[in-house]
């Protein structure tokens, strides 16, 4: 289940329109994505993955679906004093309410400045100016506090939940941010679930999302009893800070100050830096195996990149239908690219197989043109092997294939070769190729 805000700004919408593409494109069969108003509190779209989907009619649904998201945020506007606002409280419990029997399979993905604010609720406004709830409101009734989890402590049993809280603006300061995260920590534990994740940028949310991480990244907390007033503080107003003061601060997150800067103008130089850093964030491959990954841009919404692999002539080939074999196995299927070169969702762009080091003059390796509409299409196809690395750029125009040349790829302007053996003889060090990008 994913929770959004009703009012943002247009650079908001794109992040977020941008993170949720990247939930349906890592969607399985037999999943079931639901999109909501965390504000409002109204279903945006409710969508199941078929087992039996093919990937062309799960794309068809996914356009369909992403068709009434784009049309809501659209729809949203910058609102003073709402931009960004979420009702976690009220939203969590809506989430409660349609969980079914395998709740610990429930991920909740949500995105929203990190307080609360409702001109219904005014007396529990907190968030952005130094304020936090004191840890009473999580030990009374809902009637008495929004916050109250008295008779829900099993609302969220075994969900784990995600928080984007989209930047560190929203913190007044680090001691607010640390006192928040805490009680949103606090108060999802005590509905029974946990917070697991609580960052602000969008696509490592995502990720950690997609990957099932169930070990939180948020320091453990305790409620302190010697709180006892049913109010909201203030940084630096509670006598002797007993208890939050003891909780360590959320990890600092030095590697993404370069993310967070304000979006630079599109260049052609940026396309390659941006690029350039796409390549690098691939993972490192495991010991004794072979990475093979794509990356690549396109003004093209719709455009679809495939690498299909062969380890050696006897094996079966690796691709998006066969994901995985005795020989490798392919570990993202990118679906299409990001929305531009301005929104930061970089890391979320590469598409690798994995496979056995053996006799590389053997291996195979095609990158298929599979959809898009004409639109030009440039990537960098990167082998990666025990510190070393080589990369290659590539390029499509026209319309994809679908993957229907592969009998006759030689023929096909929608297929390209790599000459596995040849690359290979020219790859150095990653630290000397990633000298060389910036």
């Amino acid at each position: 289940m994913i929770g959004i805000p009703g009012a943002m700004d247009e650079k908001t919408g794109r992040v977020i329109y941008s993170s949720i593409y990247s939930v349906f494109a890592g969607a399985k069969g037999g999943d079931r994505i639901q999109v909501y108003d965390a504000y409002g509190l109204k279903r945006i779209c409710d969508v199941r993955v078929s087992e039996a989907d093919s990937r062309a009619v799960w794309k068809h649904k996914m356009k369909r679906h992403l068709t009434s998201i784009a049309a809501f945020l659209r729809g949203t506007s910058s609102v003073a004093g709402q931009d960004g606002q979420i009702r976690m409280p009220q939203f969590l419990m809506t989430v409660g309410a349609n969980l079914r029997e395998n709740a610990s399979n429930t991920r909740v993905l949500i995105f929203g400045k990190p307080g609360y604010r409702d001109d219904r609720d005014p007396a529990f406004t907190f968030g952005g100016d130094g304020s936090y709830p004191s840890d009473k409101h999580l030990r009374v009734y809902p009637k008495d506090s929004v916050f109250g989890t008295r008779g829900r402590e099993n609302v969220l049993a075994g969900v784990a939940v995600d928080f984007c809280y989209l930047s560190e603006e929203n913190f007044h300061s680090e001691r607010e941010k640390t006192y928040i995260v805490r009680f949103f920590t606090l108060y999802i534990s005590s509905l029974g679930g946990c917070l697991t994740t609580c960052l602000p940028v969008p696509q490592m949310v995502v990720e950690r999302a997609l990957s099932g991480v169930t070990n939180a990244s948020v320091p453990r907390a305790e409620i302190d009893l010697s709180d006892t007033k049913l109010e909201i503080h203030k940084v630096g107003a509670r006598r002797a800070e007993s208890g939050p003061s003891a909780v360590p601060p959320a990890p600092t997150l030095p590697e993404l100050e370069e993310e967070q800067k304000p979006a630079e103008p599109v260049t052609v130089e940026r396309e390659r830096v941006e690029l350039a850093k796409a390549v690098a964030a691939i993972p490192k491959p495991k010991a004794g195996f072979l990475s093979i990954a794509a990356v690549w841009v396109s003004e093209d919404s719709q455009a679809d990149i495939d690498i299909w692999v062969r380890p050696h002539p006897k094996a079966q080939e690796i691709c998006f239908s066969r994901k995985e074999t005795p020989e490798g196995r392919l570990l993202r299927d990118v679906i299409t690219p990001g929305d531009g070169l301005s929104d930061g969702n970089w890391r979320a762009l590469w598409e690798v197989i994995e496979v056995k080091k053996t006799a590389l003059d053997e291996t195979s390796c095609w990158i298929n043109h599979y959809a898009g509409s004409g639109a030009r299409i440039e990537g960098v196809v990167r082998l990666l092997f025990d510190g070393r690395a080589v990369d290659v750029p590539f390029s499509f125009e026209g319309n994809g294939d679908g993957c229907r040349g592969r009998v006759n790829r030689e023929e096909s302007d929608c297929w390209l070769a790599i000459d596995v053996a040849e690359l290979w003889s020219k790859a150095r060090p990653v630290a000397v190729l990633a000298a060389e990008s910036r």
